[in-house]
């Protein structure tokens, strides 16, 4: 899991030409942990240390859950394929967590390879807003960004 801290937007473009892909991907507050050891993210580009915010990378859904329930976040990308507790149940914990605790719903983006109907299907009803496809296409995940963005 990576997430955004609330209040903090540095994924979103800037100006009218809106930047190159490197430009975005330095900019990006959002980073997607992958499985194993290493908990490098999901893609190269997100890498780069973002302008503005803080992104907070955790090596499995256990630790997300955690995470989330220590700092209210603007939104957050759900690896599926996590160690000790995957991403569709670390998503139903904090939803569970929202709900018993009067907090409305994060936006919470789901990045995994396995994309096949009844799989996003079960990803959208453990609560999960939006589906990005591994490998990242860093368009795509700007345009989700972009959409779910709490305004």
């Amino acid at each position: 899991m990576c997430a955004a801290p609330a209040r903090r937007h540095a994924w979103r473009r800037q100006g009218p030409g809106r930047g190159d892909a490197a430009q975005r991907a330095r900019r990006a507050a959002a980073r997607a942990g992958r499985r194993g050891q290493s908990h490098q993210p999901a893609h190269p580009a997100l890498h780069a240390r973002p302008a503005r915010g803080r992104a907070f990378l955790v090596g499995d859904g256990a630790q997300a859950v955690e995470r989330f329930q220590i700092e209210p976040f603007d939104i957050v990308l759900m690896d599926i394929q996590m160690p000790h507790l995957n991403g569709v149940e670390a998503t139903r914990r904090i939803r569970a967590w929202e709900a018993a605790h009067g907090r409305a719903s994060t936006p919470i983006i789901a990045l995994s390879a396995n994309v096949m109907a009844h799989q996003v299907e079960s990803y959208r009803e453990a609560g999960m807003n939006e589906v990005v496809e591994k490998p990242i296409d860093l368009s795509r995940l700007y345009s989700v960004l972009d959409a779910l963005a709490p305004r």
